[in-house]
């Protein structure tokens, strides 16, 4: 029996289930995130771009490829962005809102290579970010990946939605059940529907 352990070494043991962390930002940490201004132009700049994507949903990668030709006019005069996620090529159509409209206005023309948005790498932006939480009050490291995680922007588009449903007469349940279509169409379906 050499080298045989006659009993099982993890009988009784019980793995200990990892503790959450919360990986979105709440509405007060966002609102405390986008009013305060930083003591550099480069963290004034972060605080925009993550701020964008926190609206369109768009995340890094695919914002630093955006182009003018990526820039849409819709029929009744709004702006979309149409793309496709570098990720997983499936099509996003997002309509810009006014704060995603204002920082490409804002922005729009500073990129020498032809993008929509100037960005710096992904790596400066993580480290302008954790320490423009803790210039916050925000008790935990944020990254860029977290703008994609945002609640506040689906509880906006629902509290829109109530209030768009109430003003056309349409029942709240009909629109739950078309929100809850694939993933690939809910985002244009937001959008178009709450704006």
């Amino acid at each position: 029996f050499r080298g045989i352990i006659p009993f099982s070494p993890f009988k009784g043991y019980a793995p200990q289930k990892p503790v959450f962390k919360q990986m979105y930002l709440t509405e007060d940490e966002l609102d405390r995130f986008a009013n305060t201004t930083y003591d550099t132009p480069n963290r004034n700049f972060t605080r925009d771009m993550f701020l964008f994507s926190c609206w369109t949903g768009i995340c890094y990668c695919d914002m630093r490829s955006l182009t003018a030709a990526n820039l849409v006019r819709a029929d009744d005069g709004s702006l979309w962005i149409h793309t496709e996620r570098q990720k997983t090529g499936t099509p996003e159509c997002v309509r810009l809102m006014e704060i995603p409209l204002k920082i490409v206005e804002k922005y729009k023309s500073m990129d020498s290579n032809g993008k929509l948005l100037p960005m710096l790498t992904k790596e400066s932006m993580n480290r302008h970010l954790k320490k423009m939480s803790v210039m916050c009050g925000i008790n935990r490291p944020i990254s860029f990946h977290v703008a994609r995680y945002l609640d506040f922007l689906f509880l906006l588009k629902i509290k829109h939605l109530k209030q768009t449903l109430s003003k056309t007469g349409n029942d709240l349940e009909t629109s739950f059940y078309i929100l809850q279509r694939p993933a690939s169409t809910q985002r244009t379906f937001y959008i178009n529907t709450m704006f």
